[in-house]
């Protein structure tokens, strides 16, 4: 019998056309689970108070100008291909130019462009077989009118790297379009709607299969004060994929916003869902779907912030299953007088549920995990030097462990 955990969902705050920067090669990634996110641009977050907003990845850099920098790091794993026993150690470096364009940084514009490329090139020492080259590219465009606002965005990325679902070292590629409109019908109320596409491939990855995501939502705020909205929402989703036919799913929430001298940002939402497979007769129970996210300025040095994410996706691996994936996050920030350090952990319930004919039912993953990372910033912000060190258990369907270590620079021209 399928269970249904509350459904929590934090926007991801990501860069258009850096969004996918961060993992084009590494070991026990969530690459499976990225074509489950409902909104991964944080398109919602624009017309949360009752208004329009300026498009993410348009808010720096010269105006009218193109930007390029470049991006090397280098990563030791201990356990490369996330195996129980004899696990594998690895060394490997990446290197990443990128170049960019951005029509109107301050967003005062009427219509803005912007886009990005960012190839790589991934090297393992000890495994030459798994060297790879990554072509990674984005570009949005937005238009503001006095009650309008429209936003497009369109991101391709080809990534390698363990599947922390498949257990597998895959070969892929994610492609994501999302456009989202918004019109504000009187000063304090506005009102939105969106629709997303998110692919992802796999090649030479034998039983590792990607999934279609296709979603449409619609929503309205009401600015109560200047710090306080909320509304309604409603959305649909289908997915597709090989290993468990069709998903089809609906959601009605109530969503609040609550700002507080510009420190403390809490977003909520609360309500119900419902889903239907392809594969199986009759439909699930209504269950509860929500959200939550925090984070709190303490003071010029100090940050907190919080998260719950829930996605539910196709197993990439396993026929006629579907993954619910769980996961609480909190961090910690102090901004040093040179750099700055973070720390934080994280733990992730992966529960699997059948939908069709199976075998054996699976065993829920738990993941926990803790890093700490430094960072600083050189020669006038243009060259940056980062380094993160984490620790990772899994246990239940799969017993292991895993140790990350990173250090990078990266170069502004």
């Amino acid at each position: 019998m399928r269970t249904h955990p509350i459904l929590l969902k934090l926007p991801r705050l990501t860069l258009v056309g850096l969004w996918f920067a961060s993992f084009p090669s590494a070991s026990g990634q969530d690459i499976s689970t990225l074509v489950g996110l409902r909104d991964p641009f944080n398109l919602d977050s624009l017309f949360s108070f009752g208004g329009g907003g300026v498009l993410p990845g348009v808010s720096q850099g010269l105006k009218g100008g193109i930007s390029a920098g470049i991006a090397t790091s280098t990563i030791y794993d201990s356990n490369l291909f996330l195996d129980e026993t004899g696990q594998q150690g690895s060394v490997s470096s990446a290197i990443s130019p990128s170049v960019s364009y951005i029509s109107d940084p301050e967003g005062g514009a009427r219509y803005s462009i912007s886009a990005a490329y960012l190839p790589s090139y991934s090297i393992y020492y000890d495994d030459p077989d798994l060297n790879q080259f990554h072509n990674s590219g984005s570009v949005s465009f937005a238009a503001q009118g006095s009650r309008t606002t429209i936003s497009l965005i369109g991101a391709y990325s080809q990534i390698s790297g363990t599947d922390r679902l498949a257990r597998q070292f895959v070969n892929g590629a994610l492609f994501n379009v999302a456009i989202q409109g918004g019109y504000q019908l009187a000063p304090r109320t506005s009102v939105n709607a969106g629709a997303s596409v998110s692919k992802s491939y796999y090649s030479g990855s034998g039983s590792v299969e990607g999934a279609d995501v296709y979603g449409a939502n619609a929503g309205a705020f009401w600015a109560a004060t200047e710090r306080l909205s909320f509304g309604p929402a409603m959305t649909y989703s289908t997915s597709e994929s090989p290993n468990i036919g069709k998903r089809e799913s609906w959601s009605f929430s109530g969503q609040a916003n609550y700002l507080v001298d510009e420190r403390i940002h809490i977003a909520g939402s609360l309500g119900v869902q419902w889903s239907q497979y392809s594969r199986e007769s009759g439909g699930s129970p209504a269950g509860l779907t929500g959200g939550f996210d925090a984070s709190y300025q303490l003071s010029e040095l100090w940050s907190l912030s919080g998260s719950i994410v829930y996605v539910t996706v196709p197993s990439p691996s396993d026929l006629n299953f579907v993954v619910n994936d769980l996961t609480y996050s909190a961090a910690v920030s102090r901004q040093l007088r040179i750099g700055s350090l973070a720390a934080g952990a994280n733990y992730t319930l992966s529960d699997y549920s059948s939908v069709g004919p199976t075998g054996a039912g699976i065993e829920t993953d738990a993941r926990a995990s803790v890093f700490v990372s430094y960072g600083r910033a050189f020669l006038h912000e243009r060259l940056g030097f980062n380094s993160n060190l984490s620790y990772s258990v899994n246990s239940g369907r799969f017993d292991y462990d895993q140790v990350t270590a990173s250090v990078g620079v990266n170069v502004s021209f």
